[in-house]
C-alpha cells in the first residue's frame, strides 16, 4: 500500500494531472496509513526491561590447571587447552548485566597480545535448576571445584544467537579478524552431550579456585555472519503461512511439523544436520495457525509461535535444534529477518569468569517475580503456594522441599507473566504459617523483611527490577480498611488482548448552577498484564459508589467503590486485579481478605439449589419460599445460629427465592442466573438482608444476613467459592 501511494504521488507530480483535492486525499491516506502502522508498531514494542544485576567481570584464576587468568578462550583448534586465553586489562574490560525479562548480556572487550575481541553476547530463557534439568539441561563436569557446586543455587541461560556478535581486530590469526555470529554449543569432543547452556552462580566460573565466588561459564561457536537484506519484507501480519528451517541436530533425523489446531501435519521427512526444509500452512486460510510443534524422531524438540504474537519469530530465530532462515505471513508477505543470522560454524570459544555485582534497586512494581527466603526455624518440610484464582482455589505449588535452619530457597513466578501473583502462602510441615503479599501493595517486602521464621534475602519485581531493602523489616500495616469511599484505584488488566478501556463513575444529576460532571476517570489502550490507575472526580475526590469498566465500547465489569464490599490489593473483579488503592477516610487500602467477587461459571437457566451462610440472631427459625411476603414455606431450618450453612433445595420455582428469619422476609435472591449472586458482591438485583455482616451491594452496606457460597442450576452446573472466615464479626 505504501509503495502504491508513493507511486501515485510520483505520477501526479510527473504529469501534473492530479487535482489538489486528490493530492490531499492521497496525503491523508498516506498519513492515515502511517498512523495505522505506527499504532501497529506500538503494539509490538515491548516495555524496556529493568536491570536486576550490573556486574564487573573478573578473570577466572585458572590456577588449579596451571593456566593464566582469563575470561575468554578462543582456540584455533579445540585441543589448544594451554593457549589462546584472553584477559582483562585497564583498557579492556567486560561487564555482565541481568535484566528483569529473563535475559542477560556480556559486553566489552578483552585482550590477548595485540588481538582485541569486542564482545556483545546476549543470553535468554533464564531457568532455575529444576526447570533447566527438566528441559534436558545439565552441568559440564569440569573445573577446579566441580564437586562443590550446589545445583539448586545456580541458574541457567542459553545464548541468544539473534542478538549476539563477537568482533576481532589486530593480530588474531589467519581468517580470525572481523565480526562473527555466536551460537550455543555442547562439548565439541562429544556431539551427543546434552545442552550445557550458560551456568551462573556460586562457583559458576568453574575454572576459579574459590568455589564461593559468583561466576559464569558457557560454551559456544563463532560462526560466519552472512549479509542480511531487509528490503522487500514486512513485519508478520495475519499468522505465518510458510517457513524454511535449518536443522542443526547432530545426526540425520525424521522431522515432523504439526500445527496446533486439528493436529495438521505441515511437514514430515528425513533431514540431514545442517539441511534445510520448507513447508506451508495447512489450515483453511493457508496459515500455520497460532503454534507449531516440531518433533525429532518422534520426540518433541520445540514449539514456535506462528500467530505473529512474538515479533522475534523471524529469519534468524533459533528454537531447539532449528533456525528460521526464511518465512512469510498471510497479510505481510516475506518476513524481515532479525539483524543476526548465524552461518557456518568456524571456531569454538568458552567464557569462564567471576563477577562482582552492584545491584541497583527500584520500588516494587507490577508484582514480584522472584523471592529468595531464608528459613530460621527447625528443619522442616516447606511448601509455598500462590494465591488461588478461578477454580484453582489452592493456587499453584511453586516450592516444595525439606529446608534446614539457616538455609535459603528461591521462589520464581509461574503465572503467564512470570509473577508470584498477589500473595504467597507458606506451609511448614503441612500447616499454613505465613502469608506474604507479592502484589507490590506492601512496600515493606524487600531484603530484610521478616515474616515469622522467614526473612527475605533478595527479590525482584516485573517492572521495577531488584527489590530495595525493607524500610520496615518487621512488617506492620500502614493500611486501613476502606472508609468513606475509594479515592484512588490501580488495576491490572488480565484480558486476552490489548483493548481500549474506559472507566466511568456513576452519573449524578448536577446541583443547581453546576456543570454536569464528566464521569470518565480513565480512557486509554491497555495491554494484558499492564496496570492503569485513576482518581476520584466527585466534589470529595472519591469514585462514588460504583465504577463501570468498558472494553472496546462494551460494559465489561462493575466494581463497588463505596466501601460496602471487600476491596483492596489482591481483590479480583473479572479481568481486573486490584494492585493498590486508597479511601477518603481510611488512607491506603489493606489487602483484600475473604470473597471479593463471584467466580465465572456456567450457570444456565434457573437455580435449583443454593448454599448460604447465615449471620443473624442465634436460635432462629429460617424459612425459604417463592412468595415475596413469605406466605408460603417450602423449606424450614430450625435453631439456626450465626455461621451455620443452609442448603436450600426448593428447585425451579421462578426467578426469586425469599429467605425469612423468625417470620420476617429478610432476603430476596434472584435465581435466574442473570444476577451474579455468588459471594454477594457482584449481585445487583438481589437483597441479602440487614441483620449481619455480609456484603449487600443493593443496599450499599455490609449488613447482609446471608452469604451465597454455592449454587446449582437445573442443568447440573455448580458454582462455588471458598470463604476463609465463614462468620465475620462474631
Amino acid at each position: 500500500m505504501r509503495r502504491f501511494i508513493t507511486t501515485l504521488l510520483s505520477v501526479c507530480f510527473l504529469f501534473l494531472s492530479c487535482q489538489i483535492e486528490k493530492l490531499d486525499e492521497s496525503e491523508n491516506a498516506l498519513s492515515a496509513e502511517s498512523e495505522s502502522l505506527h499504532k501497529k508498531k506500538k503494539k509490538k514494542e515491548k516495555e524496556a526491561p529493568s536491570i536486576l544485576n550490573e556486574c564487573t567481570v573478573i578473570d577466572a584464576d585458572r590456577s588449579c590447571n596451571n593456566q593464566i587468568a582469563a575470561n575468554f578462550w578462543w582456540p584455533v583448534n579445540p585441543t589448544d587447552y594451554d593457549d589462546y586465553y584472553f584477559s582483562s586489562t585497564q583498557d579492556h574490560t567486560l561487564t555482565f548485566t541481568e535484566y528483569s525479562d529473563g535475559t542477560a548480556n556480556v559486553k566489552g572487550s578483552t585482550l590477548r597480545g595485540t588481538c582485541v575481541v569486542e564482545i556483545d553476547v546476549w543470553f535468554k530463557d533464564k531457568k532455575d535448576w529444576d526447570a533447566w534439568s527438566a528441559s534436558g539441561g545439565t552441568i559440564k563436569p569440569e573445573g577446579c571445584n566441580i564437586d562443590a557446586l550446589v545445583k539448586e543455587d545456580l541458574h541457567f541461560y542459553v545464548i541468544d544467537s539473534s542478538r549476539s556478535t563477537i568482533t576481532a581486530s589486530g593480530d588474531c590469526g589467519e581468517g580470525r579478524v572481523g565480526t562473527f555470529g555466536v551460537e550455543q554449543r555442547p562439548d565439541p569432543n562429544d556431539p551427543e552431550t546434552p545442552n550445557l547452556g550458560v551456568i551462573i552462580g556460586p562457583g559458576g566460573a568453574l575454572w576459579n579456585t574459590n568455589a564461593d565466588d559468583h561466576g559464569l561459564a558457557t560454551w559456544g561457536w563463532l560462526t560466519e555472519l552472512p549479509t542480511v537484506s531487509n528490503e522487500n519484507c514486512n513485519d508478520c501480519d495475519g499468522k505465518l503461512n510458510a517457513l524454511t528451517l535449518q536443522y542443526n541436530g547432530n545426526s540425520e533425523a525424521t522431522i515432523k511439523v504439526v500445527q496446533k489446531k486439528n493436529s495438521l501435519i505441515a511437514f514430515e521427512g528425513s533431514v540431514q544436520p545442517g539441511g534445510s526444509f520448507s513447508f506451508i500452512g495447512k489450515d483453511d486460510k493457508g496459515t500455520l495457525g497460532t503454534e507449531i510443534t516440531i518433533y525429532v524422531n518422534g520426540v518433541e524438540n520445540t514449539k514456535m509461535h506462528t500467530s505473529c504474537s512474538d515479533p522475534d519469530v523471524v529469519p534468524g530465530y533459533v528454537s531447539g535444534d532449528f533456525l528460521i532462515t526464511a518465512g512469510s505471513s498471510r497479510n505481510g508477505g516475506d518476513l524481515c529477518p532479525s539483524e543476526i543470522i548465524p552461518g557456518e560454524r568456524l571456531w569454538i570459544f568458552d567464557f569462564n569468569f567471576t563477577i562482582d555485582c552492584e545491584v541497583p534497586c527500584l520500588p516494587c512494581k507490577g508484582k514480584i517475580t522472584e523471592l529468595e527466603l531464608q528459613y530460621d526455624g527447625p528443619t522442616a518440610d516447606i511448601v509455598v503456594k500462590t494465591k488461588g484464582k478461578g477454580k484453582d482455589k489452592e493456587g499453584a505449588t511453586i516450592f516444595e522441599g525439606n529446608v534446614e535452619s539457616g538455609h535459603s530457597f528461591t521462589l520464581y513466578g509461574n503465572d503467564d507473566k512470570g509473577t508470584l501473583g498477589t500473595e504467597i502462602k507458606i506451609y511448614v510441615n503441612g500447616v499454613e504459617k505465613e502469608k506474604i503479599h507479592t502484589s507490590c501493595s506492601d512496600p515493606d517486602v524487600g531484603p530484610g523483611y521478616v515474616a515469622g521464621d522467614f526473612t527475605v534475602i533478595r527479590g525482584a519485581s516485573r517492572e521495577g527490577g531488584e527489590l530495595c531493602p525493607s524500610d520496615n523489616p518487621g512488617g506492620g500495616d500502614d493500611c486501613e480498611d476502606c472508609k468513606g469511599k475509594v479515592t484512588i484505584l490501580e488495576l491490572e488488566y488480565n484480558g486476552d488482548s490489548s483493548a481500549e478501556i474506559k472507566v466511568e463513575t456513576k452519573k449524578k444529576k448536577p446541583k443547581k448552577g453546576q456543570d454536569p460532571m464528566n464521569p470518565i476517570v480513565f480512557e486509554g489502550t491497555v495491554a494484558p498484564g499492564e496496570t492503569f490507575s485513576f482518581i476520584g472526580n466527585d466534589d470529595k475526590g472519591t469514585l462514588g459508589t460504583e465504577i463501570t469498566i468498558y472494553v472496546n465500547g462494551e460494559v465489561d465489569q462493575k466494581i463497588h467503590t463505596s466501601c460496602s464490599v471487600p476491596i483492596g490489593p489482591g481483590a479480583i473483579f473479572g479481568d481486573y486485579t486490584v494492585i493498590s488503592g486508597a479511601s477518603r477516610e481510611g488512607g491506603e487500602l489493606c489487602p483484600a481478605e475473604g470473597p471479593t467477587g463471584g467466580e465465572d461459571c456456567d450457570c444456565d437457566g434457573k437455580i435449583v439449589e443454593m448454599s448460604v451462610i447465615y449471620d443473624g440472631p442465634a436460635g432462629a427459625t429460617v424459612t425459604l419460599g417463592k412468595e415475596d411476603d413469605g406466605s408460603d414455606t417450602l423449606q424450614t431450618f430450625n435453631n439456626v445460629n450465626p455461621g451455620d450453612t443452609l442448603v436450600g433445595t426448593i428447585g425451579n420455582v421462578g426467578n426469586w427465592w425469599y429467605w425469612s428469619v423468625n417470620g420476617s422476609v429478610e432476603a430476596s435472591i434472584h435465581t435466574s442466573c442473570s444476577d451474579d449472586i455468588l459471594g454477594n458482591v457482584d449481585a445487583h438485583k438481589s437483597i441479602f438482608g440487614n441483620l449481619g455482616n455480609y456484603p449487600d451491594p443493593e443496599d450499599g452496606d455490609n449488613n447482609g444476613t446471608f452469604l451465597v457460597t454455592s449454587h446449582t442450576d437445573e442443568k447440573g452446573n455448580t458454582c462455588s467459592i471458598e470463604v476463609a472466615n465463614p462468620n465475620p464479626g462474631h
